[in-house]
């Protein structure tokens, strides 16, 4: 990440917090202007590299690219001032190559889903909802209405009939099977026709 707080960057220079802290107080820390208006150091700022170059032993070349960094999603920019982005990236350059990249990963990440698709490994939300969620939902309306009813009144029969609990229980398994079977089978053949088209 180009922004990092002051513990993950004290951890990059391998010195403590406090150094940190004392190294970004203004106005003559020497992190004071890598300091973002967030309080978050600018990992990519000359003074930050000379930092980390001169506490790590770590050699940061001046003219190394910042990384092109940018928010999760590329509509969180859309509503950001010109002063917000070029704080964020630095220049309009980073800018324009986070965007090109983040185009590119889209396009990427569309090709990944068609081939996802076509192999059978990704379903729609469609397809889930019309196939899965929707029988699933309607067999325990069913269930709780018309199946309720039906327990109860052979429950009851069963009872008065002397029956004892293990035959009771096995005539309630079949009048749910009864519900949840004819729904399954539905669910499988519905599947079957979708991956057959």
């Amino acid at each position: 990440m180009r922004y990092i707080t002051k513990a993950e960057f004290s951890e990059l220079a391998g010195v403590t917090t406090a150094a940190i802290a004392k190294a970004c107080r203004l106005p003559k820390g020497s992190l004071c202007d890598a300091l973002t208006r967030t309080g978050k150091i600018d990992r990519s700022h000359s003074k930050a590299r000379a930092y980390v170059a001169k506490h790590s032993g770590e050699m940061v070349p001046k003219d190394s690219p910042a990384p092109i960094e940018g928010p999760e999603r590329s509509q969180d920019v859309l509503d950001w001032t010109l002063r917000q982005i070029a704080s964020y990236f630095g220049n309009s350059n980073q800018f324009g190559d986070w965007v090109t990249n983040r185009g590119k990963l889209a396009k990427l990440r569309e090709v990944e889903i068609k081939n996802q698709r076509a192999l059978g490994k990704l379903v729609s939300r469609e397809t889930v909802r019309s196939f899965i969620f929707e029988p699933i939902s309607g067999v325990h309306k069913k269930i709780l209405t018309d199946g309720a009813k039906s327990i109860a009144a052979e429950a009851l029969i069963m009872a008065q009939a002397g029956e004892d609990q293990f035959q009771i229980q096995k005539a309630v398994t079949d009048i749910l099977s009864s519900f949840l079977v004819p729904a399954r089978d539905q669910m499988e053949r519905s599947l079957e026709k979708m991956v057959e088209k």
